[in-house]
């Protein structure tokens, strides 16, 4: 795991029984998994790069199509790219395809720079609230091409956008995310003109944010 991995998520595995064994950043955890997979004869199953976990990724915009079969935007936070790939895959298959967007975080925009060079392009990855979303692409990423092929557009949102989406879940909708989590909904608060008149779905991720940073993000 990346040693500035949030305590939260660290001390939830410890407790599900792994070992944790540090590494300067995902990159280099990634890379390491890799080695390890490959040294002991063990599967590796990337959190992006796989297509089981690209379909169940997928199943969560279709319980959300289900659910509101009006929608015309979907927005997902944008990483390595498995849940924006999943999504888009759904959506794109319906009669009256919705448009799907990703959210990446300016901290490591590495879909930004590589859907503009036309390949996967690393980029250096800076310190986010979102960590979730920070970090390079495997190089032959199959995430790649199906965000490109499928999904509308990558948009970029700041850290500061990531607070302001943070402290309006927890004022509006008392609800508690991740910096990751609140990607999508710091990319519509941005662009809110762009989402006029449309009925938006917006996903969701996770709640592994460690108590003195929602603090500072509450200000509390």
């Amino acid at each position: 795991v990346p040693a500035a991995a949030p305590a939260a998520k660290r001390d939830a595995m410890r407790r599900a029984g792994a070992t944790l064994v540090d590494a300067p950043t995902y990159d280099e955890a990634e890379a390491r998994a890799h080695e390890d997979a490959d040294a002991h004869g063990l599967a590796y199953v990337s959190p992006y790069n796989d297509p089981d976990v690209i379909a169940g990724a997928g199943t969560i915009a279709l319980e959300m199509l289900v659910a509101k079969p009006d929608l015309d935007v979907i927005v997902a936070p944008l990483g390595g790219g498995g849940l924006l790939a999943g999504a888009a895959i759904v959506a794109k298959s319906r009669s009256a395809p919705v448009t799907v967007i990703g959210a990446e975080v300016e901290a490591s925009p590495v879909f930004t720079t590589s859907l503009a060079s036309g390949r996967i392009t690393r980029v250096a990855v800076g310190d986010t609230l979102a960590d979730g979303l920070a970090g390079n692409l495997d190089p032959g990423s199959m995430t790649f091409d199906l965000v490109r092929a499928f999904a509308d557009r990558v948009t970029l949102v700041s850290e500061a956008s990531l607070e302001t989406a943070m402290r309006e879940l927890v004022a509006r909708e008392r609800l508690v995310v991740e910096g990751a989590s609140a990607a999508g909904v710091a990319a519509v608060m941005h662009a809110g003109a762009d989402y006029a008149e449309r009925r938006v779905g917006i996903i969701i991720t996770g709640r592994n944010v460690d108590w003195q940073v929602l603090r500072r993000v509450l200000g509390v």
